[in-house]
């Protein structure tokens, strides 16, 4: 049960020299595509931050989690760095670097 979605924001590339990207990812265990609406509609609130991947990461999961998550609720939502969790849609990508979105499942790759 439930409606699993996820969002990676792409914040710099990985270290070790591969082209993969690092960055964080939101979980929503209920709001499904729901999830990749509100992140798109917050988008524009990160704008000027774009190319400052860790507050223009901090601006998009705030703003995200506030219209959508219950603060008291200890379950609904959660934040990954490694691998999505659970997942039922295609991942949306956000690259912190262009401000660029997409769907993808090579979510750590370039458009």
């Amino acid at each position: 049960m439930g409606d699993r979605a996820n969002v990676f924001i792409q914040q710099e590339r990985d270290p070790d020299g591969s082209d993969e990207w690092q960055g964080i990812g939101i979980y929503s265990h209920w709001d499904g595509v729901n999830l990749h609406h509100t992140v798109r509609d917050v988008l524009p609130l990160a704008k000027g931050r774009i190319g400052d991947p860790s507050y223009f990461a901090r601006i998009v999961v705030q703003h995200t989690l506030a219209r959508l998550a219950e603060a008291e609720s200890e379950t609904g939502f959660g934040l990954w760095v490694t691998h999505p969790d659970d997942n039922e849609h295609p991942i949306m990508v956000v690259n912190a670097m262009t401000g660029q979105w997409w769907y993808s499942d090579d979510y750590r790759g370039d458009q």
